[in-house]
This record gives structure tokens, C-alpha cells and sequence, in this order.
């Protein structure tokens, strides 16, 4: 039997990507099983299969399969190019767009995927900085992240986006999208983050995510 593309990869060690990410699909819709629409009037049961898929995206980069075979950063155009977070909070933007979600889960999802190895910071503020254009060294390694993905791992961002968007989405939609499309998106979501409902919402989707992330990698 063939392997399934997103399983050439690893999530850590001892784990495939394709593992993890099965399990934690599995960990989120036992978690929200009992939860049907957010205050926003989005199914709990769409959002979370969408966050647990395109959380790890990042992983499938040389640099991030290289750190854990060495755990040694330096093989890395710099540390950063090693972290997974904000590259799969971007494309958790178009996997939530395409869903049909509102624009305040779209914002909360980015934000909790970006956070998910932190604590959440000033939720406004934050992704006012991401929409702003003295980001560029951020942006640019994004870039880098996005095209090395697309060079080496074609096959499973494929099976990663469209599992992760119900089979509505393919990663030939998204592989030419830089991050200036990204940063307009972005910008675009910073007015509806400005309120306590939506900081409870982002609480919310962060803190399953993160309770299903965890509790696979366990």
C-alpha cells in the first residue's frame, strides 16, 4: 500500500505529520462534540477540523524536517526559518474564507494557529503588526517558507489543504499566493477584532487547539 504524501513527513521524531494531524482531527472533534454553532453563528465541527489539518503546515519544510533530525537550527537560512506557526496561520486564512466562516473566526483561526506553541498576546494589536508593511523581514521569510513548500512538498500541502477544507480548496490555488495577499487579508480582519466577544472566540478556538495539540503530541 502506497503512503500517503503528508506521512513522508514528520511531525516529530517518533511521529509522522500525517499521525499528528489525524490526531489531533480526532482530539478537536471530541472536544467540541457538544458545541454547535460559535457566537458567530460558525459550525464548532468545520472550524476545528480546519485549524487541526493547516496548524503543523509549516512542518513540511526542509528546514523544520532537517531541525528535527539534527536539532540543530543552523542548517536554516536563520532559527526563524524553522518555525511552523505563522506560515500555517496564513493559509488557515483562505482554508477558513473558503468554508464559509466569518470574518472573526477567519482572524481568530490565524491567531490561534500563529499561537499555538505561545500565549496570546494583544489580539488587535497583533494583527495590526502583521498587516503593516515594517513586517517585511517577517514577510519575506513567509515567502521563503510558502515557495520551499511548494518545491519540495507539493504532493502533501496538497492532501494537507484539501483535508483541511472539506475538499473545497487545492494547493494549486493557494502555491501562488504570496504574503502581500496574505498582509491584505490580514489588514482587512484587523476591525473586527476589537471587542471582548471576539477575544472569548479566539480564547476559545486557541485553547481546543492547543488541548488537542498537546494532548496527541503526549
Amino acid at each position: 500500500m502506497s503512503q500517503d504524501p503528508i506521512d513522508t513527513f514528520d511531525a516529530r521524531g517518533w511521529q509522522t505529520l500525517g499521525e499528528h494531524l489525524r490526531g489531533v482531527a480526532d482530539a478537536i472533534e471530541a472536544l467540541t462534540a457538544d458545541r454547535e454553532t460559535t457566537i458567530y453563528d460558525d459550525e464548532w465541527q468545520t472550524i476545528a477540523t480546519s485549524v487541526a489539518w493547516s496548524h503543523d503546515f509549516g512542518k513540511l519544510t526542509p528546514w523544520f524536517q532537517e531541525y528535527l533530525d539534527t536539532e540543530d537550527r543552523s542548517g536554516a537560512p536563520s532559527p526563524q526559518h524553522t518555525y511552523h506557526g505563522e506560515v500555517s496561520a496564513l493559509i488557515t486564512i483562505p482554508i477558513l474564507n473558503k468554508v464559509a466562516c466569518n470574518s472573526e473566526t477567519v482572524a481568530a483561526g490565524f491567531l490561534a494557529v500563529a499561537k499555538h506553541h505561545s500565549v496570546l498576546p494583544d489580539l488587535h494589536t497583533q494583527l495590526k503588526e502583521y498587516s503593516r508593511s515594517q513586517k517585511s523581514q517577517t514577510l519575506s521569510r513567509l515567502d521563503e517558507q510558502l515557495k520551499i513548500i511548494d518545491d519540495h512538498a507539493p504532493e502533501a500541502a496538497h492532501q494537507l489543504v484539501s483535508t483541511a477544507s472539506g475538499g473545497t480548496l487545492t494547493w494549486d490555488d493557494l502555491s501562488g499566493v504570496g504574503t502581500s495577499e496574505y498582509q491584505k487579508s490580514i489588514k482587512n480582519l484587523v476591525s473586527v477584532t476589537d471587542s471582548e466577544s471576539f477575544y472569548q472566540h479566539v480564547l476559545s478556538l486557541w485553547s481546543t487547539l492547543v488541548a488537542a495539540d498537546k494532548s496527541d503530541a503526549s
